[in-house]
């Protein structure tokens, strides 16, 4: 734009003309950005087109931008010229976040600025977006006589960086939108695969509950048929939390219900599934399980617990600690020894399975519900039938902890033996 002031003085026609020629070729200038922005030009082409316009239009014989990745924000090089040796030598952190606005950098003592004539900060709601830093000889001198220039410079940087930053924010929102929509999905998926019908037998009466930590947990139990007379019981536990965690335990399952599909002997179960986990994930996870097999017609449940917090059966006011079996799943090639524990099971009786989730609870003063806890409560629940049971748990716990969150996921399965 022209001020009256200009028009006032005497100037040529050819000075006019010249004037009239710089502000057009400015105006394209913000054209041209503004159109490679709007039409959503890449960022390494929107950076391509800027240069061009420094050099073509100011002069500028060195040029370096910092800028911030998409990914996770850390300082690189968005654009370069003739300053290679310059972007080995500055620090962003160091050298350049001191800096809030315009400077003259020639006299500052860092390694690098002596390549630069101008730094221009690029920052949007007190963020530091993007560092500019120019050599031309247009600004060795006063940056005031030079002011419109940089003025533009600085409003063509703007433009670029505060676009290209929207644009980071807004594709990290949808990628955001669209992991939570999978997120949600998986977790759907998951709980499809806990079994919500447990009365498979008129020999047992069964409850479960599944509270996972997050969205998606690595827990599991199952209430399964394994010859015409006889039924399997499993819970166990994957280590770890998240979505990797609930991807295991999905292969988990599969393996573990076609194993029991065929009728495999127990230990042979066992051993092909710590085979199968071993080989998945190369001993990064592993897994505790119980897996119990209940034959009704005698009356007698042969199990091996590897490594799993001990199941309780409850039985002629005892209790009783499920310990037999072999370490947990996944950590070692092959297991050293298998042993079966066998427990005679008696009309009436009660096992309690559960997770680490329930006998690592804390609350506000730091003490722990833990299986002597578990135990003490369990002398005291209603042993109708396994709801009631596992609901008086559920309700101690709670009380217990206060305000204090689960720490880890938390299933129970609980079973009462008709006979």
């Amino acid at each position: 734009m022209i001020t009256k002031k200009q028009v006032d003085t005497n100037l040529s026609k050819e000075e006019l003309l010249q004037m009239l020629a710089v502000k057009q070729n400015q105006i394209n200038s913000l054209l041209e950005v503004t159109k490679a922005v709007n039409n959503n030009y890449s960022k390494h082409a929107i950076f391509r087109i800027f240069e061009f316009i420094l050099r073509a239009q100011f002069d500028v014989n060195k040029i370096l931008l910092f800028s911030r990745t998409a990914k996770d924000g850390e300082w690189v090089c968005g654009m370069e010229h003739n300053a290679e040796d310059a972007t080995q030598k500055i620090d962003v952190g160091r050298d350049l976040e001191r800096f809030q606005f315009i400077q003259k950098i020639t006299n500052f003592p860092f390694e690098g600025f002596e390549a630069f004539d101008l730094l221009i900060p690029i920052s949007h709601k007190k963020e530091p977006l993007a560092y500019l830093l120019l050599g031309c000889p247009l600004f060795e001198g006063e940056i005031e006589k030079a002011n419109d220039q940089v003025k533009l410079i600085e409003t063509l940087a703007n433009i670029i960086v505060v676009s290209l930053e929207n644009k980071r924010l807004f594709t990290r929102q949808l990628e955001q939108s669209q992991l939570k929509k999978e997120m949600d999905l998986a977790a759907e998926v998951q709980q499809l695969l806990i079994p919500t019908k447990l009365d498979i037998s008129q020999s047992i009466e069964a409850y479960g509950h599944y509270e996972p930590h997050g969205e998606i947990g690595g827990d599991y139990y199952d209430y399964l048929q394994y010859s015409d007379h006889e039924y399997a019981l499993c819970i166990c536990d994957v280590s770890g939390k998240g979505l990797s965690a609930g991807m295991l335990m999905s292969n988990f399952q599969a393996n573990l219900r076609a194993l029991i599909s065929r009728e495999y002997p127990l230990e042979q179960i066992v051993d092909m599934l710590n085979f199968k986990i071993r080989e998945i994930t190369k001993s990064a996870r592993f897994i505790t399980m119980f897996l119990g097999v209940y034959d009704h017609e005698v009356q007698i449940m042969r199990y091996i617990n590897a490594g799993h917090n001990p199941p309780i059966l409850l039985q002629n006011g005892e209790q009783k600690l499920l310990k037999e079996g072999c370490p947990l799943l996944g950590a070692l090639t092959s297991l050293p020894k298998i042993t079966i524990g066998e427990v005679a099971i008696e009309p009436g009786a009660m096992l309690f399975m559960y997770t680490d989730g329930l006998i690592e609870i804390e609350n506000d003063e730091g003490a722990m519900y833990d299986l002597e806890s578990l135990q003490e409560s369990l002398k005291n629940a209603p042993k109708e039938n396994p709801k009631g049971l596992s609901e008086y748990i559920l309700n101690e716990a709670d009380r217990f902890r206060g305000q204090q969150p689960y720490p880890d996921d938390l299933s129970l399965l609980a079973c009462k033996f008709i006979g």
